[in-house]
């Protein structure tokens, strides 16, 4: 079997408790990701010396890498699962599953969407990334 986790129930900001399950993050060799509350954003990628993310001067609601929308509205994640190098998310409808992983090798994110019935479904992509300049940043000297 695959090490992953069961199905667990994510709780947005303004309702979860104060130390509540953070969304999840994917690890590689290379680098990491983090997911947001839509079910296909990223909010956070690291691939050093590159960054995306609140980490960057991108304000946090503008940096998303993706986002789904389902007859144009954001489809927010209700359940998510995970491993150590892929997350999935679900709707609250379970109407739509997606999966994000990362090459464990080369800075690749993979992404997929499945949507079970919809009139319009659309993804906006923001990619966002920069390399950091700061020597004290990206040497270890």
């Amino acid at each position: 079997g695959k090490f992953s986790s069961t199905w667990q129930t994510f709780l947005p900001d303004d309702l979860a408790p104060r130390h509540a399950l953070a969304l999840p993050t994917a690890n590689s060799l290379v680098g990491s990701i983090i997911a947001d509350e839509n079910v296909f954003a990223v909010r956070s990628g690291t691939f050093p010396p590159f960054t995306q993310g609140p980490y960057s001067p991108v304000l946090r609601n503008q940096s998303h890498l993706g986002r789904l929308l389902i007859d144009g509205q954001p489809t927010d994640t209700a359940y998510y699962q995970w491993t150590p190098y892929s997350f999935r998310r679900r709707d609250v409808l379970q109407n739509v599953v997606t999966e994000v992983r990362l090459s464990f090798t080369e800075p690749i994110i993979y992404a997929r969407a499945s949507v079970a019935s919809a009139s319009t479904v659309s993804l906006e992509l923001l990619p966002e990334f920069r390399k950091f300049t700061n020597p004290n940043c990206t040497h270890w000297d």
